[in-house]
């Protein structure tokens, strides 16, 4: 007789994880598991969100700072959204949504105007 399997027996792929995993026994000790850009919409949406996130970084060192953080969150949600859906399966609205990320930036934070 051979041994019997069941339907979930069969070649296991490897999944990449990205998360914070915390040791049980050190609640303040976090490990980056590896990970690895799976997709376009995961280089698209890092590159903008990178983005975002250097000239929210330069633009706080300034003096008299022109914006304020709050205006940087829906871009960051936009980003995360856009990364979500087009790994599910909803590229349309994907792209849809990281051109309107795209929009926002340029319209609301301005990153090539130089007067303050």
């Amino acid at each position: 007789m051979g041994s019997r399997r069941s339907v979930g027996d069969g070649p296991k792929k490897a999944k990449v994880v990205r998360h914070w995993r915390v040791f049980a026994s050190c609640p303040f000790l976090f490990v980056w598991e590896t990970h690895s850009v799976n997709s376009i919409y995961d280089l698209v949406t890092t590159v903008i969100f990178a983005g975002v996130a250097v000239l929210y970084l330069q633009r706080s060192t300034e003096a008299e700072p022109r914006d304020h953080i709050i205006q940087y969150v829906p871009a960051a949600l936009g980003c995360a959204i856009a990364n979500y859906l087009g790994n599910h399966g909803q590229g349309l609205i994907a792209a849809a949504l990281i051109a309107g990320v795209v929009a926002y930036v340029l319209y609301v934070l301005k990153p090539f105007n130089t007067a303050p």
